[in-house]
């Protein structure tokens, strides 16, 4: 019973320790799920891309196109509240990118999140 013991007291920091990491897919899947997100003194790892949802539509093209070619534009709603309080996040955070199509045709794709929530990054670290 002793050795029991002395196994949980040295196990309980290490899972402490693994519960503050969070995979940022984690918290897309989260999202995706509808569920909140709320992360305190966490270490997020991985890119967290609000612009792939699951939600993510393209938004219905108007008659523009510009000398460079069509620019399409798709759009993510991130539809709950998001919060993180004191995280260090080890890649990049992204709501909004652009990327510059090389083909024939030109023009580029805009990626971006719609929040409809409040979202709070307080104590933010990179």
């Amino acid at each position: 019973m002793k050795k029991l013991f002395y196994l949980l007291l040295l196990l309980l920091p290490a899972l402490a320790v693994a519960q503050n990491n969070v995979d940022a897919r984690e918290i897309i899947d989260k999202i995706n799920r509808g569920e909140t997100v709320t992360y305190r003194n966490a270490t997020i790892t991985g890119k967290l891309d609000f612009t792939g949802l699951s939600n993510r539509t393209l938004k219905p093209e108007k008659t523009y196109a510009s000398w460079t070619g069509r620019t399409k534009t798709f759009i993510s709603t991130v539809n709950v509240p998001l919060q993180f309080t004191n995280c260090t996040f080890t890649d990049e955070v992204l709501a909004y990118y652009s990327v510059e199509k090389e083909n024939d045709e030109g023009g580029s794709e805009i990626y971006k999140a719609d929040f409809n929530q409040d979202v709070l990054f307080e104590g933010m670290h990179l």
